[in-house]
């Protein structure tokens, strides 16, 4: 068998640490990445191994030569970035047999001779080594039958699409004739692309499940602790001596230096007296550690010095840094190559300090050092939390850096803080050249259709506390787009402003008549049967409403408080949503339930001739009773974003009813009224649904381990759809909060018992298997 170890990755989430190394040189207990990996390969008898290049080749190639103990090596470097398929299909002239694919971003010592057998025996064209993992939403997620044939992938999945807890290693056994697949000089992926085409077209793919250690080396976090996992035993390829202390020729160690097990001490690295070298710390070859300084569960790179008295707490210094006398450097924090630390200066958990920089003495310092600043790097729903003018600016730089729009848009909501919020935010865009259009106050939905009518490339909503990202479409960012702009923020990444051009801001004008305009266009009928009455908690969407209609000639009643939402036989009510995307209706001012309300919108579209409706996926299945006499169809859709990208492809219509509350409930007045029909009478026509709820607190660590325990323990009753199961008598929902460590049960059937009973089928379900050992 060969071997491939793709050795081409940047690393961005341990900058600053890999400014100046290659991730794949990234020392896990004193030694690289790629230097475990070869180990491996090594255990298992190959000798022969390709290795694919891409960020500072050089560093690779200078470090390993033509061979390593035995191993012939040879490389083959991407001049653009051809993903991991496309990387790997470079060295097709060297892959003439079976071959295992490794990854250098990981560590592991799984079994390769084991998974080759396995290979061969079910006589796969490709199998894939999967394991467990307590949060499976940063890798992908793999489903595959009791044979061990893959079914289906799902790549980086939201929590409310994780149902298994078995997610792909990277590390392939693969037959030559597979790279006939991947195109040549494209960028093309395994995971993404390659294995869901194997998939679909029926060759032979297997999983191949261990319970070796792995680790993917991904973020400062999961570094520090593969470090302290190696040197605890955890790695079978590396062997720990029987006093936990691995110390290399040349290490001088004064006797009055206190080091506990597990550590490292690397060939030539001084540890002067007094020093205290605590458990899980590595101090590499050439470091300095001086008289009196602490350094726990940190990683000291080649030749650099932490002097006197200094404390160092789950941090990594990089190589030639110095930390100078009593400063201190906690948990978190990178130091970069060559970047000194003053005497009595304090870095900050999480702050990282690019290379070359010079902290000046007694400074403290809680933001990363680079070329930008430090932004908050939450996302909550569709939104960026940004709460400072500082978080503001540094979001709208790395929004500029990342989604790539010279024209925005700009809308804000109505408040004090906001305002400043968006003029911070407008400063970010426009220092980046940014040509930044302003709204001024106005709601999402009347942003998203100004964007929609201009040429805009993006546009960006800012509240007090949030900033709401919309690109030229009308669509909210992508997964993709907002692991991209996370992943930046979180690193503290953002380029350097414009230094001899800045662009302008400027006033974009009267657009709330062209939303105006936007809502109007929901009435067709000439016919004014019926009365408005609206709640919102915001003056803008009043304000919004109220001339809307009275442009329409309707007679309308707006309420701030909910109160007041008593109706009268002539009026239809409705409450917008905060953020202007909803309309929940009501009858004798009680609200319609979620299923309800569902029901409604189905039925508002169907009669305004739409034959496909879309509906997210944990929306009532008595939609399909309705669409059935009507000979329309349900799709059911898994989130928000995926809601939103499906139905700006089908229908104008449904997207403008979906993300705009005011027009929805346009819309459906318009349809009342024309229909002469009370929304009390269609309510009856519905299907009588009735729902049951159990909120279950589950905490992370078993999140994913239980949501597949649950898929392989459901009641043969039971039949499982792709987002729910159901049997004849109802169905139930099993979903994660995205945001709270909870996993909500919510279950439907005609009547109230049922739900209650299929509810506490799938809670007590939930119970057992998150207790099961």
């Amino acid at each position: 068998m060969l071997a491939v170890i793709m050795a081409g990755g940047q690393g961005e989430r341990l900058r600053p640490l890999t400014c100046t190394i290659p991730k794949p040189m990234a020392l896990i207990a004193g030694q690289p990445i790629l230097t475990h990996c070869l180990n491996l390969i090594k255990t298992h008898g190959i000798t022969d191994a390709a290795v694919t290049l891409g960020y500072l080749p050089n560093a690779v190639m200078d470090a390993y030569g033509d061979d390593f103990e035995g191993i012939s090596l040879r490389y083959y470097t991407e001049i653009q970035p051809l993903g991991t398929a496309g990387g790997v299909k470079l060295c097709k002239d060297f892959l003439k047999e079976t071959f295992a694919v490794l990854s250098g971003d990981g560590i592991t010592d799984a079994d390769l001779t084991k998974a080759y057998a396995f290979h061969k025996e079910k006589g796969a064209i490709a199998t894939m080594v999967l394991t467990r993992a307590q949060n499976p939403t940063e890798y992908g997620l793999v489903h595959a039958d009791d044979d061990g044939r893959i079914l289906s992938f799902t790549e980086k999945p939201s929590w409310k699409k994780v149902d298994s807890d078995t997610i792909n290693t990277g590390i392939y056994i693969l037959e030559p004739e597979i790279l006939d697949l991947i195109p040549d000089g494209e960028a093309f992926d395994f995971g993404k692309q390659l294995f869901p085409l194997l998939v679909k077209e029926n060759y032979p793919v297997y999983g191949f499940i261990t319970d070796a250690y792995w680790c993917d080396v991904g973020n400062v976090e999961a570094y520090l602790c593969a470090n302290i996992d190696v040197l605890s035993g955890c790695l079978s390829t590396f062997i720990m001596p029987e006093n936990g202390i691995i110390r290399m020729p040349g290490a001088i160690v004064d006797e009055r230096a206190h080091i506990e097990s597990p550590a490292y001490i690397g060939a030539g690295a001084h540890i002067m007296k007094n020093a205290l070298i605590s458990a899980g710390t590595i101090v590499a070859d050439g470091a300095i550690i001086m008289e009196g300084a602490s350094v726990k569960r940190s990683i000291i790179y080649p030749h650099a010095e932490i002097h006197r008295n200094a404390q160092l707490r789950g941090c990594v210094i990089a190589s030639h840094a110095h930390v100078l006398e009593n400063a201190n450097v906690f948990e978190g924090s990178v130091i970069g190559e060559k970047t000194i630390i003053g005497v009595n200066a304090s870095i900050e958990s999480g702050a990282k300090i690019w290379p070359g920089k010079m902290i000046s003495d007694n400074r403290r310092i809680s933001k990363s050092i680079v070329w930008g600043q430090k932004s908050r790097d939450d996302f909550s729903g569709l939104s960026i939390r940004a709460k400072t003018p500082a978080d503001a600016v540094d979001t709208a730089s790395v929004c500029a850096w990342k989604l790539n729009a010279p024209v925005s848009l700009i809308a804000r909501s109505a408040s004090a803080v906001a305002a400043n919020q968006s003029r911070a935010f407008a400063s970010g865009l426009i220092s980046e050249g940014v040509h930044v259009y302003d709204m001024g106050c106005a709601t999402l939905p009347a942003l998203i259709c100004a964007l929609k009518e201009t040429c805009a490339d993006a546009g960006y909503y800012i509240t007090a506390d949030s900033v709401t990202p919309i690109l030229r479409n009308g669509l909210p960012l992508s997964e993709n787009d907002k692991r991209s702009v996370s992943s930046a923020l979180s690193r503290q990444d953002s380029p350097l402003p414009y230094t001899l051009y800045t662009s302008r801001l400027e006033n974009a004008g009267r657009f709330d008549l062209l939303y105006f305009r936007h809502l109007e266009s929901a009435v067709k009928s000439p016919l004014r049967r019926f009365k408005a009455c609206l709640h919102a908690n915001h003056e803008l969407i009043l304000y919004y409403a109220q001339n809307a209609l009275k442009r329409l000639n309707y007679a309308c009643r707006a309420e701030w408080e909910e109160e007041l939402m008593e109706l009268s036989e002539d009026e239809i009510g409705a409450f917008i949503s905060d953020d202007g995307l909803k309309a929940s209706f009501c009858v004798k001012g009680k609200r319609l339930s979620d299923a309800e309300n569902e029901m409604l919108i189905a039925w508002a579209l169907m009669e305004k001739g739409e034959k496909c409706i879309c509906m997210p996926a944990s929306s009532t299945h008595a939609l399909n009773e309705i669409a059935k006499t009507r000979g329309a169809e349900i799709e059911y859709l898994s989130d928000e974003r995926a809601l939103w990208e499906r139905i700006a492809k089908i229908s104008p219509l449904q997207f403008s009813a979906r993300t705009d509350g005011l027009y929805l409930y346009l819309m459906v007045l318009d349809l009342l009224s024309d229909k002469n029909m009370h929304l009390s009478e269609v309510i009856r026509q519905f299907p009588s649904v009735f729902r049951a709820r159990f909120d279950l607190p589950l905490p992370d660590e078993i999140r994913a381990q239980t949501l597949r325990r649950i898929i392989n323990n459901v009641p043969g009753e039971f039949e499982r759809s792709e987002w729910y199961y159901q049997n004849d008598k109802g169905c139930a929902w099993i979903q994660p909060d995205e945001r709270k460590p909870v996993l909500q049960v919510l279950s439907e059937a005609r009547d109230m018992e049922t739900a209650q009973e299929i509810c506490d089928v799938f809670s007590n379900l939930a119970i057992r298997s998150m207790n099961d050992e």
